[in-house]
């Protein structure tokens, strides 16, 4: 039994280090040059902003100075209780082509991003839905060579994993545990095949879509009490055999999703589980193997078991923290306590699950 256990552990391992080697390999980032379309289309820059007073300038200013300017900014105020509105207004009021919907409070049955987004949907008008996240920052021709993506590979859906920002040590420890389990256990080039569903991502920071394609599935309706809406649409879309593409981002696409280790651990609860398909024993099963796999092979195999276990895991992170533009010595260094600090997360979200549910941003989500 304990020889089985040990070549599953070493096996599972190798397979981790399979799927971030073919991220490496095939690279899943947006084409930077020879981006062509056949006509200009106009882009709808869907904006649900809850709170964002201190995100939505750097936001707005940064879609103001990308290259692409056939545009309009519909901003989506979603029941804020501090500048929000006001700082929509003011941009509204200077720009022509940039909306404001103040939103109400929240029906029964809704999640609160789902019914901003909705609502977004509903008033948009472009050929292209690009939905940000209030915290994310674009640059250069990022809409682009999205747009052209898409049309080159008929896609139905776009999304893509920004550049991380972190700046204390908090977010240093938290923010780079996304990465690590997507990068570990999805290779990227599969979400555009038609096949296997289970295959999918997204991240809905950065989602942009084709508008017959969100018109005919109208995804947020479909999915407005999801939490994890983002996965859940990828998935359905692959289910209806539209074609899809999850991508990593470079410097033209940025987000600080989180401002210290603390609102990291908040936000990271909320969702962690459904980054394993919302499957509880699928998380834990990741974290048992990822944290306990070198002291298991230490103490009841021979030392080259070990030693295999060891490298195996060292060039699976090494991958992961090129792909990820992530230092790799700090990153390194810091491992174990970040694995805590995922064990913790795991268990703070199923405990939240059988509750009330999570406070964000002064509503409970379940």
């Amino acid at each position: 039994m304990i020889e089985f256990i040990i070549y599953f552990i070493i096996g599972f391992l190798l397979l981790q280090l399979l799927v971030a080697f073919s991220n490496l390999l095939f690279r899943n980032k947006l084409p930077r040059k020879n981006f062509t379309f056949e006509q200009e289309p106009l882009v709808s820059i869907l904006i649900p902003a809850r709170n964002e007073e201190n995100n939505l300038p750097a936001l707005v200013n940064s879609i103001l100075s990308q290259n692409y300017k056939d545009i309009e900014i519909i901003i989506y105020n979603d029941d804020s209780t501090d500048n929000t509105l006001k700082i929509a207004e003011e941009f509204s009021r200077k720009y022509s082509f940039i909306k404001v919907i103040n939103g109400n409070s929240l029906p029964s049955g809704w999640y609160g991003k789902t019914y901003a987004c909705w609502n977004l949907g509903k008033h948009a008008n472009g050929d292209f839905f690009l939905y940000l996240d209030a915290d994310v920052r674009i640059s250069g021709k990022i809409i682009r060579r999205s747009i052209s993506y898409m049309q080159r590979k008929k896609l139905g859906l776009i999304s893509i994993f920004p550049k991380q920002i972190m700046m204390t040590f908090g977010e240093k420890l938290v923010v780079p545990i996304m990465n690590i389990i997507l990068l570990s256990l999805l290779p990227l080039i599969t979400v555009r095949s038609r096949f296997f569903p289970s295959l999918s991502a997204a991240n809905g920071q950065f989602m942009m879509y084709n508008r017959d394609i969100y018109d005919k599935f109208r995804p947020y309706q479909y999915f407005k009490s999801n939490k994890a809406e983002d996965i859940a649409i990828a998935y359905y879309l692959k289910q209806q055999k539209v074609p899809i593409a999850c991508l990593l981002g470079d410097n033209e696409i940025t987000c600080r999703m989180y401002s210290s280790f603390f609102d990291a651990i908040e936000g990271f609860a909320k969702n962690i589980i459904s980054f394993f398909r919302n499957s509880a024993l699928l998380s834990l099963f990741y974290v048992v193997i990822n944290t306990f796999a070198l002291p298991f092979l230490l103490c009841y195999s021979n030392v080259q078991y070990f030693y295999a276990a060891f490298i195996i895991q060292l060039l699976t992170l090494l991958i992961i923290f090129v792909l990820s533009n992530q230092s790799f010595i700090f990153n390194i260094l810091t491992q174990p306590i970040r694995q805590i600090v995922l064990i913790y997360l795991i268990f703070k979200s199923l405990i939240a699950r059988k509750k009330k549910g999570y406070l964000w941003k002064g509503r409970y989500v379940k």
